[in-house]
């Protein structure tokens, strides 16, 4: 048959009537495209061989006897449509191969497609019988098994809850929630393990795919959507090779459908977006590392940030995989475990993994494993996954610019950073290093812990150790320029923490270190006033003890100069005694080897305050002494007068009260002779106060008038006006006079708080709730002493005990103590 008949044939084929046999016409019909594409029987039966169906299931090939068969123009046989297919795929696949031009109607498969049902439809009734009935195709159900031992999440899983139960409330729309957090957190685990509890709310099926966001080959979006199409029943021919064509094709079959759609581990909303589903009724949960900000904003996705296990989750994590009788033999264990595995799920894992595999060992073995910090990332990982892998893949996707600030936060020895102490590690401009710390952020490699404020868990620090030490590894100069940011950063400490010392001394005379210049790229923190500098003390106050310890260790100055400059921020209440005494302890011995004296005795007078905070008098006593004669030796007569003043106090507190006056007026005089009004101000108080424990209360009243008039003829100071104001209350209270005394009270409270006297309000609350006990006022009285005995608790004052015993009688409805005003 020529080509041109051929053809002909084809074209007659496909568009006869129904008075020609169905069987007839499909045998001409494939006869036809055989002859056409030019294309042997034995070619056809190599060519065939096991081809796969749309389902997926491997179809047998086309024999030449099948074939003769199929074409037999007399008394041919009816094709399955498998065998169908399988035809007209070899036909047109060995034309294309070779170069022929089929006809339209030749090449257009859908068009034979189409073809074959027309002619199956025809034949079914001819023979009297209705069509078969096409299989249902299937209901796609891709959700891979959700991950064993799942604990928690119950804010997270009720979120996604909340977004389907609230669909019919909300405008048509797809829901999609976009869950982000660091890498290992769980949020694989998470969309899976809600996934399968609803899916019986999507009837027309679940979609699935990891878009491996964290590697190097991420999947593009046209791939993706290749395969959803497939997976929705769209033969492959169908599939538009455009993605915008398949993206369109997606939504269109998607249409009225009620389906989950599940994108884990996404690079970015670029590769999300074609993804998604635009029917209302169907929901896509995108899981990333990144925030997918774009998609937020956008397509007003819901972000769902997954954080870090609480602890008691993270041990029921631990409990699940081991075994409840392992972890309730070892809880010390367990906890020293899950402190070390930064809480993080994936690290949780694995160190159950090991231990489950090691019956005979116990966790206390694996806790000492992990206890060792360069090594804890390399306990933390199996043949298949591991730890420091899940941090590497994201932190080889930032920018070179974020990465460098990623590895100079290692050198920070603190719990967490500002941007302002970011911007001298750096040593770059606000805009610069706010723009990395977002990056760092957007990566869930840094965590945002309030405004301004940065930190690392602690594996990810280790992480960044690592990273910062391979640097050092790789480039010489790269150990210069980590040391020159570390110095800018202790520099950025000492200069700011003097700036308080600067805010909050009492007076011109009071001993001020100066720090070295600061070096280029330092740019210190500046204060508005006293409580914005006690702000600035009580947010960095661990990191102040953690600079002053790296100070220390490479022999600074910064050692004894940061403590030296805080001393009137902790005298004022900012610092517990366990941090201001952790600043101290490296302080004496450095100041000592620098050979500063003036700045030897404000270590020493503050390290006489401590113990006088913490009731330890004898020690107080020691250390005041100290201080006052190094101050004698040095001249400085402002500093020997504030050590000889604390030391009187001390005296009275240990009823030594000639001892306490005879050196309260020596104190005095120097301050009259020196013309520190504020100086007298306080000896006024302290005397006042003397005055009162002697039982000399009109002494006393006139005492702490005197004190009021000094203060006030001053500069103002609210600290002395409250130290007054709380002295005039006491006098009163011991007198039985407890309205008078709470009105005193209230006064003090306003002008500690103000002043920013974090000791003298706390007092000041203690002393009021006794008051308004004593005055019947007793819900009152138990809400104050609350508060008080809570800052005492938090302050590690002694002082609590008492506050906690007063409640205690409040609690019980026993009488008011006695009137005498006994106790703090």
């Amino acid at each position: 048959m020529s080509g041109r008949g051929t053809y002909r044939d084809l074209e007659i084929a496909m568009v006869r009537g129904s008075r020609t046999d169905p069987g007839i016409e499909m045998a001409r019909l494939l006869r036809a495209l055989r002859d056409q594409a030019g294309i042997s029987v034995r070619e056809m039966e190599r060519r065939s061989r096991d081809r796969r169906g749309g389902n997926g299931r491997v179809v047998p090939g086309l024999s030449k006897t099948t074939v003769s068969a199929l074409i037999h123009q007399e008394k041919p046989t009816w094709p399955t449509r498998e065998q169908f297919d399988a035809f007209v795929d070899t036909c047109l696949t060995h034309a294309r191969a070779h170069g022929r031009n089929l006809p339209t109607h030749l090449g257009d498969e859908k068009g034979l497609g189409r073809r074959y049902a027309e002619l199956s439809t025809r034949r079914a009734r001819q023979a009297g019988r209705p069509p078969a009935a096409a299989s249902p195709a299937p209901v796609p159900r891709q959700l891979p098994p959700a991950i064993g031992g799942f604990v928690g999440r119950s804010r997270e899983m009720a979120e996604l809850t909340a977004l389907l139960s609230a669909e019919d409330a909300r405008p048509p729309s797809v829901v999609i929630a976009a869950v982000s957090g660091s890498p290992g957190v769980g949020k694989t685990a998470l969309a899976l393990h809600w996934a399968h509890l609803v899916r019986d709310a999507f009837p027309d099926g679940s979609l699935y795919v990891n878009l491996r966001g964290g590697d190097r080959d991420a999947l593009a979006p046209e791939d993706v959507l290749e395969g959803f199409l497939r997976a929705l029943n769209v033969a492959k021919d169908g599939i538009p090779p455009l993605l915008d064509d398949r993206a369109r094709l997606y939504r269109s079959v998607l249409d009225k459908r009620r389906t989950l759609v599940v994108l884990d581990n996404a690079a970015s909303v670029q590769q999300v977006r074609p993804l998604l589903p635009a029917s209302p009724g169907s929901m896509a949960i995108v899981t990333s590392r990144t925030r997918l900000t774009g998609l937020i904003v956008q397509e007003g996705a819901h972000p769902l940030p997954v954080d870090l296990l609480p602890a008691a989750e993270a041990h029921e994590l631990l409990r699940q995989v081991v075994g409840a009788d392992r972890t309730a033999a070892e809880p010390e264990a367990v906890a020293e475990i899950t402190r070390m595995c930064a809480c993080l799920p994936l690290a949780l894992r694995i160190a159950a993994e090991r231990i489950a595999i090691h019956p005979h060992d116990g966790l206390a073995d694996l806790a000492a494993e992990l206890g060792v910090e360069h090594e804890r990332l390399g306990v933390l990982e199996t043949e298949d996954v591991s730890v420091r892998t899940a941090f590497a893949l994201s932190y080889q996707d930032l920018p070179e610019e974020a990465a460098h600030l990623f590895r100079l936060l290692a050198l920070h020895p603190g719990p967490d950073i500002s941007t302002r102490a970011a911007e001298a590690l750096a040593g770059l401009g606000p805009a610069q290093t706010r723009r990395r710390l977002d990056r760092l952020t957007q990566a869930h490699l840094l965590e945002e812990t309030g405004k301004g404020r940065y930190r690392f868990h602690d594996l990810l620090r280790c992480y960044a150790r690592e990273v910062l030490a391979e640097e050092r590894e790789r480039a010489a100069e790269a150990a210069e320029e980590h040391r020159r940011a570390e110095d800018r950063l202790i520099a950025w400490y000492a200069h700011s923490a003097a700036a308080v010392s600067r805010m909050l001394a009492p007076s011109p005379s009071a001993y001020q270190p100066v720090p070295a210049p600061p070096p280029a790229g330092c740019r210190p923190e500046r204060f508005a006033g006293h409580a914005d500098a006690l702000r600035w003390c009580d947010a960095e106050r661990a990191n102040l003890v953690a600079a002053t310890r790296r100070a220390a260790e490479s022999g600074g100055n910064e050692a004894w100069q940061i403590p030296t400059t805080l001393m009137f921020a902790c005298y004022l209440g900012a610092y517990v005694v366990a941090d201001w005494m952790a600043l101290l302890e490296p302080a004496l011995p450095a100041v000592r080897r620098a050979g500063e004296p003036n700045a030897e005795g404000v270590i020493l007078f503050s390290l006489g305050l401590v113990h006088w905070q913490a009731h330890r008098f004898d020690e107080s006593v020691a250390c005041f002494q100290e201080a006052a004669g190094l101050w004698r030796s040095t001249g400085y007569r402002w500093g020997e007068g504030s050590a000889l003043h604390k030391l009187a106090e001390t005296y009275a507190l240990q009823q030594r009260f000639e001892e306490a006056e005879r050196l309260f007026r020596k104190v005095l005089a120097t301050a009259e002779e020196l013309g520190e009004r504020w100086g007298r101000g306080n000896v006024l108080v302290s005397l006042g106060n003397l005055c009162k424990s002697a039982g000399r209360t009109e002494e006393a009243i006139a005492y702490l008038n005197e004190a009021l008039t000094t203060y006030r003829d001053t500069r103002p100071d609210l600290v002395g006006n409250g130290a007054a104001l709380i002295g005039l209350g006491d006098v009163h209270r011991s007198l039985g006079r407890h309205d008078r005394a709470i009105d005193y009270y209230r006064q003090a409270l306003t002008s500690s708080h103000e002043g920013g006297s974090r000791g003298d309000e706390v007092r000041t609350l203690y002393h009021l709730g006794e008051s308004l006990f004593h005055a019947g006022q007793a819900e009152e009285a138990y809400r104050v002493l609350s508060e008080a005995m809570a800052v005492f608790d938090e302050l590690g004052d002694p002082r609590a005990d008492a506050a906690r015993d007063l409640i205690d009688k409040i609690c019980a409805g026993h009488g008011p103590p006695p009137a005498d005003g006994g106790g703090p």
